[in-house]
């Protein structure tokens, strides 16, 4: 039942998107709504066994402005899955086990109005994390954070303290709290023509995540790449993972092509994979990704992986939206 009731929403979403654009014209700028749907399916390989998944997800974000000056924002976000670093839907059918679920992720304010350039949230809010090492934006800290975005100096610091929690429970209304235990330093440098460095030291727990990273744009010097992205990641004094990346885009086309190595740790706790984004895999791995826009605000998507991690290759379609 899930499943049908899954895939009726996402046929009633796409054909309704026209006529919902046409009633929101006239709305004022005291509120916004933006978010995408996602179709994909995926073939991995799972304890040496091949497992075919079809795979949904829907994301909607929300703001509304509070009070006159608009400084101050109320944030949401709507999306599928189950976890913290997911937010998939499984349809069931195939061989994933059906796993259809819509959670309040997020929930938080956003106050802008403290200095130039300086932000504050508070609540349920995003994680964030500048580089493909840190910790993913599907997930959430409940807490506090302050945002120095000094653009005239190239210059992004986050600095974050909350609270981590209840990894499988997406919902900002059944999450369960225990008290503070992330606290966030991290800082993106931009120096020369698009060339930046990362610097982030991360308490999770009791396990301290010391990342450094540097993206160096180099167009410049070749016509078949347009940058080349190293980081290094450190839990506690041990080397835990490296990853080097390639980017280049031609036209409507995004090609991202990655080599990673990435610990596994044997407290379950400790591995960092529980959340970071990008499903790189324990061991060492190679990763492509490649996007295409089709369309005004379609895009067709391709991820391909090979090595210790096990196979994986995904090809989807993704619809944006934003009113």
């Amino acid at each position: 039942m899930k499943c049908m009731y899954f895939l009726t929403m996402i046929f009633l979403f796409i054909f309704s998107l026209p006529l919902f654009a046409q009633s929101t014209t006239s709305s004022t700028e005291g509120y916004g709504v933006s978010g995408r749907l996602r179709v994909a399916d995926r073939w991995a390989e799972d304890d040496n066994k091949a497992v075919h998944t079809a795979r949904g997800q829907f994301r909607m974000d929300g703001w509304l402005k509070l009070g006159a000056g608009g400084c101050v924002k109320l944030n949401g976000r709507l999306t599928t899955g189950n976890s913290f670093n997911s937010e998939w839907a499984i349809s069931g059918l195939a061989d994933g086990k059906e796993s259809v679920d819509f959670n309040l992720r997020r929930l938080y304010l956003d106050v802008a109005c403290i200095k130039e350039n300086v932000k504050v949230e508070m609540g349920a809010m995003p994680a964030r994390s500048v580089g493909r090492l840190g910790v993913t934006d599907y997930g959430w800290v409940d807490g506090l954070r302050v945002i120095i975005d000094d653009k005239e100096n190239g210059r992004l610091l986050y600095l974050t303290v909350g609270e981590i929690n209840d990894l499988k429970e997406p919902s900002v209304f059944k999450r369960k709290h225990g008290g503070a235990n992330y606290t966030q330093a991290e800082l993106q440098q931009l120096f020369g023509d698009d060339n930046s460095i990362i610097i982030s030291i991360s308490k999770y727990k009791d396990t301290l995540y010391t990342r450094a990273g540097l993206r160096w744009a180099v167009n410049s010097y070749f016509d078949w790449i347009d940058a080349i992205s190293v980081e290094t990641l450190f839990t506690e004094k041990k080397h835990t993972g490296d990853l080097f990346a390639m980017d280049k885009n031609l036209d409507k086309w995004k090609v991202r092509a990655y080599y990673s190595e990435i610990k596994k740790n044997p407290d379950p706790e400790k591995n960092i994979e529980l959340l970071i984004k990008n499903s790189f895999g324990f061991g060492k791995n190679y990763y492509f990704e490649l996007e295409r826009q089709v369309g005004g605000k379609w895009q067709f998507n391709v991820r391909l992986r090979d090595g210790e991690a096990g196979y994986l290759m995904e090809a989807g379609f993704t619809r944006h939206f934003n009113y």
